[in-house]
C-alpha cells in the first residue's frame, strides 16, 4: 500500500570533490516526496559527525513514515467497516424488495404480469413482503481496495475480511486479555450451504463477526416473533444478606418485620410467613441504612456506579408504603454514602458521610431535600455516624479518630447559616493507646458514647463536660474486632469477629442472667450487625436478637434457651455455578469459596449444604465455575476452576472427583436421559462422560478456538451444540464426537436446553451488546421464553424463538454486579438469577398475562431499537417491579 524508495542520484563514475550531492528520496505516496541532501561531497568524503547527522535525519523520516503507515491502517480499517455496513444495508434493501428490481418488464406492468395493474404499479400480492425475506440475509458483496490483493494484507476467504497489518514492530497489537479469552471470527458455512435454495442462512453480526445460522423448515415467521413476551417476571425472594460490604444494615421494624439490604434491593422480610417485600429505587450497591426513631421512614445510601443514573446518593422512603420521599445528594456525593443517621432530637435532620476524598459530613432536611450543612469529616476513613439522644451532639468515628460535632442555628434562623455553625472537636485518648480504627458506636441512656475498635476493645466516652475523654475501657471484649454495638434501656449488645454475641449491663459488666439464660452466644460466623427484637409494648428485649453475619446469613437467636435459627441463608463469595434440579422446584448453586447449596424454591429454604475442602498449593480446588444435575439419578456435578469435576449425590454426599482436566470447566450439561455428561472448558475441548461407567470419558470433541461458554443436548441425545467466547457455533455428533460441517442439516433438530449464546433462535438478543456483555442464557421448559443475564446487572426476558434482530423484551434490575447465570426451573414458574460480586441469588416468579392487541401479529407502533420505558420513576412506588418494556404494547 505504501512505498518506501531509497534512490541515490550519483553518476556511476562520479567521485571525489566534484561528485554531485547524494540525495535520499523518501516517498510516502506518489505525490509526496522528501529529498534529503546529505552533503555537497561524496559519501566517502563524509566524516563521522556528518554520517551521524544523516542517520539521525533518516531516523526522523522513518518515524514519520511509520506514523503515516499507522494512519493509513486506521483509515483502511474504517473504510472496510463502512464497506461492510453499506453492503449489508444494500443486501437488506434487496431482500426487502424481494429481488424484483431486475425483473423483466411485462406488457401488463412493471415487475409482473398482472393485466389489472396500471402505471407500472406492482400487484399487492407482489408488493406484500414475506416475513421470511426479513430473516434471510446474504453475505455482503466484497469490494477490493487498492493494495488488498496481497495475501499478507487481506484474507479473501474470511467472511469479515481482515484489516491490513503493518510490518512495523511498533504497530503490534496488544496481548490477549488474561481474564477473558480473545474473540475469534466464527467460521462461515460453505458456499453449498449458503446457496442451497430453501436452505439459505440467516446472517447476523456480533462484535464485527458475521454469524451464519439456519432456521427450522417448519417455522412460520410472524410479526409476533419480534415482540416482547406477554409473560412478566416478579421478584419473589432474595437469598442472602449484604454482610461483607455494609456495616449498619440490619433492623427490626415495629411491624415485626426485618429490614436489610442485598445488592441493590432493600428487603423487608416477614419471618412468620417467610415472605418478602422490596424497595427497588436504588441503581447500584446499597452501602448503609438507617431507620427513623419516630416515623415509618428509612434512609439508605448507595455507591456510585458507571451509568449516568447510577451516581452515589441517599434515598428516604416509607417502609410501609414503599414510596420514595426524597433523593439526596445526587451529583454532590462523590463515591458512596458509607454511613447515615437520623437525629432523634431534630427529626427532620438526616446526617450522611461521603466515602470521597474529604469524607464529607452533610446534614440534610430530608423532608424538603435541602442541604443544611457540610464539612470535611476527616482525612482518614469514617466508618460510623450517630446522634446522641441526650445531648443532641453528632459523633463520627473511623481510622484512629473519634470526632464530636455540634451544630447551631444562627440568629436569623436561616438554613444557609448552618454551614457556619457546624463545629467539631476530636476525642482525647489521654494515656490510652490509640487503636487502629473504630468500627461502630452507640449511646447509653445517660449520654455516654460507646465505641468498638479493631482490636476487640470497647471504649466508653464521657459527657463533653469538661472534655471528650475516655472514662472506661473493656479490653478484649471481642478478640479480632468489635463490629456492632446496639444499646437498649437495660444494657447493650455487642458482636464481633470472633463469632460471639455478648450482652452487657450499663454497669459495663456481663449482663446478669436468670437460670437457663446466657449472656453470650456463638453464631458460628463473624457478626456484622445485631438488632434487638421489639416487644409488644414497644420496648426491646435483650434475649431476642436478629444477627447478620459476615457470610451473608440472617439469624434469629434466643438467649433464654441459646437457640440459633437461620432466617435467611446465602453465599458469601462470587457465584458462577447455577443449575436447575431434576425436581421442578429445586436448584443448586455453588460459589468460589467451595460452598454448594441445594435450594427449594417453593419453601424458599436451603435443603442441604456441602463445603469443598481447600487443598494446599491449589487455590482453584474449591472455585466452582459450572453446575449440572442429572435428570435421572439427581447427581450433582460441579465444575471447578482447576479442571476437576466433583460429583455429589442427590443428598449432597461426596461421591467422586474427576481430575483428568487441567483447565477451568465452564459448562456442564447432562443429556435428557441422564446417561451422559458433557463438559466444556477453557481449553476449548468438550469431554463426554458416562455415569454408568463410573463417569469414564467416552468421547472428546475438539474444534473450538476459545473457551466453551455453553453446551446443549438434542432431545433425542444424538447431537450436541456448543458456543465459545470466540462467537463460534459448532454442532457435534454425540456418537462419534465429530463436528458437523453442514449446519443446514441441523436446522430441524430440537434442543432440550439453550445455554449456547450463538444460534438461530437467539440471534435477536444481540441488541448492540458487545460479545462479552452477555454472560448467560436459558430457555424455559415450555419453550416460550428466553432469559439472559449481562454485565450491566440486568435480567432480560425475550420471546422464544428470538429470531428477529433488535427484538423487544422486558428488562429487570436488582443485581448490583454482572449477572453470571440465569436458569428456569423445571416447573416453568420460576427463574433464578445469580450475581457475581454481589453474591446474591434472586428468585423471580413468571406471571402469565393474557395477550392483548399489542401482542397480536400486527406490527408494533414502536420503531425497532426504541428506547426502553422504565415503569418506575425515581419518586414512584418502588414496590412495583422495575421493568423496561422495549416497544411492548399492553
Amino acid at each position: 500500500l505504501l512505498l518506501l524508495l531509497l534512490h541515490w542520484q550519483l553518476p556511476p563514475y562520479a567521485c571525489g570533490p566534484c561528485a554531485p550531492s547524494p540525495v535520499l528520496w523518501v516517498a510516502t505516496d506518489p505525490t509526496f516526496v522528501f529529498p534529503l541532501r546529505t552533503s555537497s561531497v561524496g559519501m566517502d568524503a563524509l566524516d563521522a559527525s556528518d554520517k551521524e547527522g544523516l542517520v539521525n535525519q533518516l531516523n526522523k523520516w522513518f518515524t514519520f513514515v511509520e506514523g503515516q503507515l499507522r494512519a493509513k491502517d486506521q483509515e483502511i480499517a474504517r473504510l472496510n467497516d463502512t464497506v461492510r455496513d453499506l453492503s449489508l444495508r444494500l443486501a437488506n434493501v434487496e431482500r426487502a424488495t424481494g429481488g424484483r428490481g431486475s425483473t423483466k418488464t411485462s406488457p401488463g406492468g412493471v415487475g409482473g404480469n398482472n393485466s389489472n395493474s396500471s402505471n407500472g404499479a406492482k400487484p399487492s400480492s407482489l408488493v406484500r413482503r414475506n416475513s421470511v425475506d426479513k430473516l434471510q440475509r446474504t453475505p455482503p458483496a466484497r469490494l477490493t481496495l487498492p493494495g488488498q490483493g496481497s495475501p499478507s494484507m487481506s484474507r479473501s476467504d474470511s467472511p469479515l475480511g481482515s484489516r491490513p497489518v503493518s510490518r512495523s514492530s511498533s504497530l503490534r497489537t496488544t496481548p490477549k486479555s488474561a481474564s477473558r479469552p480473545q474473540l475469534m471470527p466464527a467460521p462461515a458455512p460453505s458456499e453449498t450451504d449458503i446457496q442451497a435454495g430453501d436452505k439459505k442462512a440467516n446472517q447476523y453480526q456480533v462484535r464485527g463477526r458475521y454469524i451464519n445460522v439456519f432456521g427450522p423448515k417448519d417455522h412460520v415467521p410472524s410479526r409476533v416473533d419480534g415482540q416482547a413476551p406477554t409473560e412478566r417476571l416478579e421478584l419473589e425472594f432474595v437469598y442472602g444478606y449484604q454482610g461483607k460490604r455494609t456495616r449498619s444494615s440490619l433492623f427490626n421494624l415495629s411491624s415485626g418485620e426485618t429490614l436489610y439490604c442485598m445488592a441493590g434491593v432493600c428487603v423487608i422480610h416477614n419471618a412468620e410467613t417467610h415472605s418478602q417485600r422490596f424497595y427497588r429505587g436504588h441503581t447500584d450497591d446499597i452501602k448503609c441504612m438507617t431507620v427513623h426513631p419516630h416515623e415509618d421512614i428509612v434512609g439508605s445510601g448507595q455507591v456510585s456506579g458507571h451509568g449516568l443514573d447510577s451516581k452515589a446518593h441517599a434515598r428516604v422512603w416509607n417502609w410501609k408504603t414503599l414510596e420514595t420521599v426524597a433523593v439526596l445528594g445526587q451529583g454532590q456525593i462523590q463515591r458512596a454514602v458509607c454511613s447515615m443517621a437520623f437525629s432523634p432530637t431534630e427529626p427532620h435532620i438526616l446526617a450522611t458521610v461521603d466515602e470521597g476524598v474529604n469524607h464529607s459530613v452533610c446534614l440534610w432536611d430530608w423532608a424538603s431535600g435541602n442541604l443544611l450543612a457540610e464539612a470535611r469529616g476527616h482525612s482518614d476513613v469514617v466508618t460510623a455516624i450517630g446522634f446522641n439522644p441526650v445531648t443532641g451532639f453528632m459523633v463520627t468515628c473511623g481510622k484512629q479518630h473519634v470526632t464530636f460535632w455540634r451544630h447551631e442555628k444562627s440568629q436569623e434562623e436561616c438554613a444557609e447559616s448552618w454551614k457556619l455553625a457546624l463545629q467539631k472537636k476530636a476525642g482525647i485518648f489521654q494515656n490510652n493507646e490509640k487503636p487502629k480504627a473504630f468500627l461502630c458506636l452507640d449511646f447509653s441512656p445517660t449520654g455516654e458514647t460507646v465505641t468498638g475498635d479493631t482490636s476487640g476493645n470497647i471504649y466508653v466516652w464521657s459527657q463533653p463536660i469538661p472534655s471528650h475523654t475516655i472514662s472506661r475501657v473493656l479490653p478484649n471484649a471481642h478478640p479480632g474486632g468489635v463490629y456492632s454495638i446496639v444499646s437498649t434501656a437495660h444494657g447493650f449488645v455487642s458482636g464481633g469477629r470472633d463469632g460471639f454475641v455478648r450482652i452487657w449491663s450499663w454497669s459495663y459488666e456481663r449482663h446478669p442472667v436468670q437460670e437457663g439464660e446466657r449472656n453470650e452466644l456463638s453464631v458460628g460466623a463473624a457478626v456484622r450487625c445485631v438488632a434487638p427484637v421489639p416487644t409488644e409494648d414497644g420496648s426491646v428485649s435483650l434475649s431476642q436478637l436478629t444477627v447478620g453475619t459476615l457470610n451473608n446469613c440472617v439469624l434469629e437467636i434466643d438467649a433464654s434457651d441459646a437457640s440459633v435459627n437461620k432466617l435467611v441463608a446465602g453465599h458469601s463469595s462470587e457465584m458462577w455455578a447455577l443449575a436447575a434440579s431434576n425436581r421442578d422446584t429445586e436448584f443448586v448453586s455453588a460459589a468460589q469459596d467451595g460452598q454448594i447449596i441445594m435450594w427449594d424454591a417453593s419453601e424458599k429454604r436451603m435443603i442441604w449444604e456441602h463445603q469443598l475442602t481447600a487443598q494446599e498449593n491449589d487455590a482453584d480446588a474449591v472455585v466452582a465455575r459450572s453446575a449440572a444435575v442429572s435428570p435421572s439419578t439427581g447427581d450433582v456435578a460441579i465444575g471447578l476452576a482447576n479442571g476437576h469435576i466433583v460429583i455429589l449425590s442427590e443428598n449432597g454426599e461426596f461421591r467422586q472427583k474427576l481430575s483428568n482436566r487441567k483447565f477451568a470447566v465452564s459448562s456442564l450439561a447432562f443429556s435428557p436421559t441422564g446417561e451422559r455428561l458433557a463438559a466444556g472448558g477453557h481449553d476449548a475441548v468438550i469431554e463426554i462422560y458416562s455415569p454408568e461407567r463410573n463417569y469414564a470419558v467416552t468421547l472428546v470433541c475438539r474444534g473450538h478456538s476459545s473457551a466453551v461458554t455453553g453446551v446443549d443436548w438434542s432431545l433425542d441425545c444424538r447431537f450436541l451444540q456448543s458456543s465459545s467466547s470466540g462467537c463460534e457455533l459448532i454442532f457435534w455428533d454425540a456418537e462419534t464426537g465429530r463436528s458437523i460441517a453442514r449446519h443446514s442439516t441441523m436446522r430441524d433438530v430440537r434442543w432440550a436446553t439453550q445455554t449456547s449464546l450463538i444460534g438461530w433462535s437467539v440471534q435477536g438478543i444481540w441488541n448492540g451488546e458487545d460479545a462479552s456483555d452477555i454472560n448467560t442464557i436459558d430457555k424455559s421448559a415450555d419453550q416460550r421464553l428466553l432469559a439472559i443475564g449481562n454485565d450491566t446487572s440486568e435480567v432480560k426476558l425475550y420471546r422464544n424463538p428470538c429470531c428477529i434482530p433488535q427484538a423487544k423484551h422486558h428488562t429487570y434490575t436488582g443485581h448490583s454486579a454482572h449477572v453470571t447465570k440465569v436458569r428456569f426451573l423445571g416447573s416453568g414458574n420460576h427463574l433464578i438469577s445469580c450475581g457475581g460480586n454481589d453474591c446474591s441469588l434472586m428468585q423471580w416468579r413468571v406471571t402469565h398475562r393474557p395477550a392483548t392487541s399489542g401482542d397480536s401479529d400486527c406490527p408494533s407502533t414502536e420503531p425497532d431499537g426504541a428506547l426502553s420505558e422504565d415503569n418506575n420513576s425515581a419518586l414512584d412506588s418502588a414496590s412495583v417491579l422495575s421493568e423496561q418494556h422495549l416497544g411492548a404494547e399492553d
